[in-house]
């Protein structure tokens, strides 16, 4: 009974938090009179509001400021911009004082307009992705793209092999994958097939999928886990999602292509965790409960993955991916959160999803597991009550839970905090799972509440509970100062109990100190300092561990890496350095990641260790990686002593009218598409130059370009602006088009050639026989066939220069001015493949008479 007293008096907290909380409107929020630019273009200053994190606009300023056009047909808004058309719900307008208004984040969202705000000029500005006011935003007529998307296309080929052995044990391992994938009917088909050791080739992921406007269905494998209450199941069969508002937003992953994801809700839920945006050939880290599980290097390309990654039914699993540029002894360059968050699960007032499913557990053309070939089967329904509040059901069926079920409510409260609660049954035991989450200038705060009875779960026969707090704060410009607490019990009876406080000073710009509890209580300490800009000093304790490293960036393309740790516990210390080189490809390559070498060594005072890796990216979808490693390691990085070797390969492509065209499907998932260009000569032949700064609607890719191919995925279906920038090209290369307009299609690539010319110039002096300059003269230029291509004035001392002349034979004349005593000049010239220059006119006087 007093557990049941104690679950009940839980409930009853949890459901009578948001009864008290003051309902959200922009009647609560800040009013901001800031300026307005857009692509740093000025606008009238607005009036605008911010709320929980986000700005409000007034909806007809922004739309006639970034070239969007508004039809309101009584019942939904339609906005037509140059990248699509969107007919959205009149919740994502509030009314306010006779306006409507639109979120920054739903700008972002639904048209890629990215919003900053700058609070030392007190205003904001909107990137827009198109140039307001230029062809593009003709909407009034249709523009016809220069390069259409293809009708259809196997949008995928990906083909991986990773292999490495001991070879001391001479022993082996390895995995092979190939994944195809391709537009059929109404939507996508995949084919995956994988062998490993012990394993022959066979077909892992199968799935053929689709959508309507409000509908979308999966026919085939899928792993599905719709709650951390409940357990995650690995099915063959059918599920389908219906919603109020278009589907479309919810089967977009917006980053990522993760074969096993139904909707972009399940990214953060599955067994495999995909990512880009890593430093190129890092090392990526998965963290979980401050728990390093995994590593693993990362592509060139800035992909990385994570396989089956543990999860916990029931517990509060705190999950970080720690990206290093180089490695795990330097500081990281990014943390990234990758806990799943149950208050983003809102939905708008009115809208309503419904999600289902069913088939058999495992895969269904291979029976391995215990409980493989068994029924699953589970029901999801979401509906937004209010604009601040969102309730769940669900139920679903599976060998471990025979009869589980989830009631839940999501809820804004007020301005800057949110707030999530779940219930739970399985077997007749209870379980309870609520967050709490504020966000505001410069403050941040969140508590997180688990509690599992016994029995709840096959694997658990005690009760859990886990309830942690982290919150921070700024004071002043330089410090910022936070709690971290825990009060936990896990199903062995371990207890956890602290509340702890937290700090990060950074006085300037070169120094900062970091005090951290970690998911235990213990500390973690960080000093950084950078006496210089090719220098950056670290210094850490974390546990038993004291590490201090040097980081010198000894040229443009070569770093060294040095450092010492010592071990407490088990009072042993080791020495490590470790060089890496950028090997530039080209004479006009910037600094590119499409070549990488590293060598490290290390000593523990008893033996050494070495390292050496290796990557290659040939082209966007083809990748090479190889590596030997002995007792290379460090305190926090024990390794197998013995001689070990890996090569990895990667062979990414579409198919695209017939021919293969070199793709990075790791920036793309089935919602989207990509562009996949190259640069050519006036012949068809590739360009191998890198470098040449490729735009796409105004953003360069900064990866993405080698061997004068280059790759954009993760693009919603529209049109798009792809340019050259001649100033980065070889001096005598210039663009046939400066741009073209450019079609993409939702799971499909579009191939485009850009084509350049090789022009040169011809340059010399037009003088007397006597050597004197004859100032302000015309020259011109003409082709073999008479035609003038170029004309000039000479300067003050003669000198002249003709630019813009392909290879060709040419004749160079300079004609007197009526009235003059001196003659005409020819010269016949011929340029092959570089500049002539001397190219001297000889005036010789008139016959007299």
């Amino acid at each position: 009974m007093s557990r049941l007293r104690s679950l009940l008096l839980y409930l009853l907290l949890a459901f009578a938090v948001p009864a008290l909380a003051e309902t959200a409107s922009l009647e609560d929020a800040e009013r901001l009179f800031v300026g307005l630019t857009v692509n740093d273009r000025e606008v009238d200053p607005v009036d605008v509001y911010r709320q929980a994190g986000s700005y409000w606009l007034p909806l007809e300023l922004v739309l006639e400021a970034v070239g969007i056009r508004l039809l309101d047909d009584g019942q939904s808004l339609r906005l037509i911009s140059p990248l699509g058309h969107r007919s959205l719900s009149r919740q994502y307008f509030p009314r306010w004082r006779q306006q409507r208004f639109i979120s920054d984040r739903d700008l972002q969202q639904f048209f890629r307009i990215q919003a900053r705000f700058n609070a030392q000029l007190y205003s904001l500005a909107l990137d827009v992705p198109w140039q307001p006011g230029q062809s593009l935003l003709r909407y009034s007529a249709l523009i016809e793209p220069d390069v259409m998307a293809p009708q259809s296309s196997v949008s995928l080929i990906r083909w991986q092999s990773r292999y490495s052995q001991n070879l001391d044990a001479n022993l082996y391992d390895y995995t092979n994958t190939l994944d195809l994938a391709g537009g059929a009917g109404t939507g996508v088909w995949l084919l995956g097939l994988e062998s490993r050791p012990q394993q022959d080739a066979r077909l892992e992921r199968y799935f053929w999928s689709g959508e309507s406007d409000n509908t979308a269905y999966r026919l085939g494998t899928s792993y599905v886990n719709l709650n951390p209450l409940l357990a995650g199941v690995r099915f063959t069969g059918g599920q389908g999602a219906w919603s109020s508002e278009p589907i479309a937003r919810l089967t977009d992953f917006s980053r990522n292509l993760n074969a096993d994801s139904f909707l972009a809700s399940d990214v953060q839920s599955q067994e495999v965790i995909s990512r880009t945006g890593g430093p190129p050939a890092g090392i990526a880290e998965l963290r979980i409960n401050d728990r390093s599980v995994q590593r693993v290097r990362i592509d060139l390309n800035g992909f990385y993955q994570f396989s089956a990654v543990p999860a916990s039914v029931g517990s509060f699993q705190r999950t970080e991916i720690y990206l290093y540029e180089r490695s795990v002894q330097e500081k990281p360059v990014a943390i990234i959160d990758n806990t799943r968050s149950l208050v983003r699960e809102m939905l708008a007032e009115g809208e309503t999803l419904v999600r289902s499913g069913g088939g058999e557990v495992g895969n269904g053309l291979y029976e391995e597991g215990v409980d493989d070939g068994a029924a699953v089967s589970f029901l999801q329904l979401r509906h937004g009550l209010t604009r601040n509040a969102t309730v769940q059901a669900i139920f679903q069926q599976s060998p471990d839970q025979p009869g589980a079920g989830v009631l839940g409510l999501r809820s804004s409260l007020g301005a800057h905090w949110a707030w999530a609660a779940d219930a739970g049954i399985n077997a007749g035991e209870w379980v309870g799972s609520s967050e709490l989450s504020g966000v505001g200038d410069g403050w941040n705060a969140s508590l997180r509440s688990r509690y599992l009875a016994a029995n709840y779960f096959p694997s658990n026969d005690s009760s859990y509970y886990d309830h942690s707090l982290q919150a921070n704060t700024l004071l002043g410009r330089t410090l910022r100062a936070g709690l971290v607490g825990r009060f936990a019990r896990d199903t062995d009876g371990a207890a956890t109990r602290f509340i702890k406080p937290s700090f990060y000073w950074g006085p300037s710009p070169r120094f900062s100190l970091s005090g951290t509890p970690g998911y235990d209580g213990d500390y973690r300490y960080v000093a950084s300092y950078r006496p210089h800009r090719q220098h950056h000093i670290t210094a850490s304790h974390n546990h038993n561990l004291y590490s201090l490293t040097h980081d010198y960036r000894a040229a443009r393309d070569a770093n060294l890496l040095t450092g010492y740790e010592y071990d407490t516990q088990t009072q042993s210390g080791l020495v490590f350095m470790q060089a890496d080189w950028h090997l530039r490809q080209g004479d006009y390559s910037d600094q590119n990641n499409n070549h990488r070498l590293q060598v490290g060594v290390s000593y523990n005072g008893e033996s050494s260790g070495y390292q050496l890796s290796w990557n290659r990216k040939v082209s966007p979808g083809v990748e090479l990686q190889a590596g030997y490693r002995q007792g290379y390691q460090s305190a926090e990085d024990s390794v197998d002593p013995a001689a070990m070797v890996y090569f990895n390969v990667r062979l990414d492509f579409a198919v695209v009218r017939g021919r293969l065209r070199s793709a990075s499907h790791q920036d793309m998932n089935f919602a989207r598409g990509g562009i996949s260009g190259s640069l050519v000569g006036p012949e068809g032949e590739r360009l191998s130059l890198d470098g040449a700064g490729i735009s796409i609607n105004g953003h360069r890719l900064n990866r993405g370009q080698v061997g004068g191919q280059f790759y954009a995925g993760n693009l919603k279906p529209g049109l798009y602006r792809v340019a050259v920038d001649e100033s980065n090209l070889p001096i005598e290369y210039v663009p046939q088009q400066r741009s073209v307009i450019v079609e993409v299609q939702r799971n499909a690539v579009t191939p485009v050639s850009l084509q350049l010319n090789k022009v040169f110039a011809i340059a010399g002096q037009v003088r007397t026989a006597q050597g004197e300059a004859v100032p302000h003269a015309a020259v011109d230029v003409y082709n073999r066939s008479g035609e003038r291509v170029g004309r000039v004035q000479t300067g003050l001392f003669g000198f002249y220069r003709v630019d813009n002349l392909p290879p060709a034979a040419y004749t160079v004349s300079y004609s007197p001015d009526s009235g003059s005593a001196e003659g005409a000049v020819r010269r016949a010239v011929a340029i092959e493949d570089d500049y002539l220059f001397g190219v001297d006119l000889v005036v010789v006087p008139a016959p007299e008479g």
